[in-house]
């Protein structure tokens, strides 16, 4: 199987991919940093990369951006705008395709690599160059939403006074980002109260995250804030996320909860 993450972060576009074999080990892994990141770019590289490993017979493509019925609706890679990616790629290649929002594919590698099936978790990110996002698994599911919206993070936080275009800003100011992550926190413990948030931001020291969480059980005590773990390793657990989901997509007909 052949999993793959795409981001632009800072201009610079990312090609994450990795090769996984049946049983979801990966056995090849690497990252690629074209000119530009577009449709035929992406075609011509799975094919390319099918050829040279004929044993790929399923592909999940991870993007930062919304993904209803296999179309990317929002990205903040814009050429991919509009692109019925599961469609056009399995049509191009005859092969089964995933296509997911990466914040869910790192909430499922989290799940994944800590085995909690009754757990339900949240990953939020607070990206350099992007407004903040997340990713739910409840009941060792994906949860998108009625509309696939659920994660939409930085909506919440624009009502709450955050600018989505000044969010990743506030990572230049401590007081300010700190206090970004505090809400965030609130927000997910309020509404879906998880076992587990998991933060994905190289930005957050140990002690800051004491001091957050302090801050945090003024409002809803201590009892109520959940288990909240910090990792500085977003893209292999993004990969991770892909190669189990495209490997139980494979076996047990995987499927996304919507």
């Amino acid at each position: 199987m052949l999993c793959v993450y795409l981001k632009v972060v800072d201009d610079v576009r990312n090609v994450v991919y990795a090769i996984a074999n049946a049983t979801g080990e990966i056995i090849e892994q690497d990252i690629l940093h074209p000119d530009w990141i577009d449709f035929p770019y992406l075609l011509q590289f799975l094919r390319e990369t099918m050829e040279r490993d004929p044993l790929i017979d399923v592909i999940g493509i991870s993007v930062p951006g919304n993904v209803y019925q296999g179309v990317i609706e929002r990205c903040d890679i814009s050429s991919l705008l509009g692109i019925n990616m599961q469609a056009d790629v399995t049509e191009a290649l005859g092969v089964k395709v995933i296509v997911e929002n990466d914040m869910n594919f790192v909430a499922y590698g989290y799940y994944c690599e800590n085995n909690q099936i009754n757990h339900s978790l949240v990953a939020i990110d607070f990206p350099l160059s992007d407004p903040v996002g997340a990713g739910i698994v409840i009941g060792g599911k994906i949860y998108n939403g009625y509309s696939r919206f659920a994660g939409e993070l930085s909506y919440a936080l624009a009502e709450s006074g955050v600018d989505r275009a000044q969010q990743p800003a506030s990572l230049l100011e401590k007081s300010v980002f700190l206090n970004l992550v505090a809400k965030s926190i609130l927000m997910v413990t309020c509404v879906l109260n998880p076992n587990c948030i998991v933060l994905t931001c190289e930005c957050i020291a140990e002690q800051d995250l004491k001091e957050v969480l302090t801050y945090c059980e003024q409002f809803v005590g201590p009892y109520h804030i959940p288990n909240v773990v910090l990792r500085h390793d977003f893209y292999q657990l993004c990969i991770n996320g892909i190669a189990r989901a495209t490997l139980n997509s494979v076996q047990y007909q995987f499927q996304l909860n919507v």
